[in-house]
């Protein structure tokens, strides 16, 4: 077990306010944006960019092809990864004792993701994710988005609460997709992820076996990721009767203090593995777009009002209004590809 990180205290000399406002001042809430627009772009036009890119001597023509475009559209996916877990960490960054840019600096992905899970629980986590500094999700996209400002004159209360409550909705729903996203590890961990097309289908065997009958597809998506993932298992061997040769079946019963559980009165051995299977997870790059886009129109407020709030002379105007939000319309986008099953390999 890896030796847990002491925490120190942090020695800087720069007055904290003053940090908060350099930060502010320099961060780019369209850097990740950017990237993903750019390659929609692209895919938007690709024909024209493999004509574009004939034109370079450096550029061999034949890699411009089907997977050099879907690996652009897994690009678009895991940007929005990489950009929920910086966007939430500034929004959370606010109820921090130390200023942003060190918070930003030193926050672990773990103790990320717990934050993440707090959110998504709500309730009196709400209290417990802020340090004790508001109880409520509206206190808290207020606090974290707006710096408790709200427009004046622009809005009525119920318009605003309406406000408040989409964009915690909002926050949420990609909080949960970014938890359930496991394939962000096999991505950023040395690119262990495959990209393609992918298809599942039922069809009867008879005999067990011998597959008759039509194929009756389940789910299909031209976009899709496989990866592997290990999970915890208890097995046990079990003889078979037919080669005398051991072989290992799971175990459902529960993990007995001995390692050993008793069927009848015969005892067999149980052994605690890292079973492997293979995941397959379909993928819209429409919806991940959708999802960086309403990601940057929150951080376009969160930057102005937090520069307003240290004191910078910045001008409240444009601030992001969700109160009339279309919530099914943005899970229609996605309605047909949360496709995801494993098997063991």
């Amino acid at each position: 077990m890896a030796k847990q990180k002491e925490k120190l205290d942090y020695a800087y000399a720069t007055d904290p306010n003053e940090l908060n406002l350099r930060f502010y001042r320099r961060y780019d809430e369209n850097f990740l944006f950017n990237k993903a627009l750019a390659i929609a772009m692209v895919l938007e036009n690709e024909e024209r960019f493999k004509a574009q890119a004939a034109e370079y001597q450096d550029v061999d023509p034949a890699r411009i092809n089907d997977k050099f475009f879907e690996s652009l559209r897994a690009e678009i996916h895991f940007t929005e990864m990489h950009q929920f877990e910086g966007f939430f960490a500034l929004l959370i960054s606010v109820f921090q004792e130390q200023p942003a840019w060190i918070y930003l600096t030193d926050y672990t992905t773990g103790e990320m993701k717990d934050a993440i899970k707090l959110y998504i629980a709500g309730r009196t986590n709400i209290k417990t994710l802020t340090n004790n500094k508001v109880e409520t999700e509206r206190e808290f996209i207020s606090h974290a988005v707006y710096a408790t400002y709200k427009p004046e004159g622009e809005m009525q209360d119920d318009t605003w609460d309406a406000n408040l409550d989409n964009i915690a909705w909002l926050i949420r729903h990609m909080a949960e997709r970014y938890i359930a996203g496991s394939e962000y590890n096999a991505y950023k961990h040395g690119l262990r992820v495959m990209t393609g097309q992918s298809s599942f289908g039922l069809r009867l065997e008879n005999p067990p076996g011998t597959p008759v009958g039509p194929l009756r597809i389940l789910a299909a998506s031209k976009d899709s990721l496989s990866y592997l993932e290990m999970k915890e298992k208890v097995m046990q061997p079990q003889q078979d009767n037919q080669t005398k040769q051991e072989s290992e079946i799971e175990h459902d019963g529960a993990v007995q203090s001995s390692g050993k559980v008793k069927q009848g009165e015969e005892e067999k051995k149980q052994i605690k593995v890292r079973r492997v299977y293979e995941t397959t997870k379909h993928f819209n790059p429409q919806e991940s777009l959708a999802y960086l886009t309403i990601m940057n129109q929150l951080l376009i407020t969160i930057k102005r009002t937090r520069l307003t709030y240290f004191d910078d002379g910045a001008v409240l105007e444009g601030l992001a209004d969700f109160s009339t939000f279309d919530k099914d319309q943005l899970l229609a986008i996605g309605a047909q590809s949360h496709f995801q099953t494993s098997f063991s390999v």
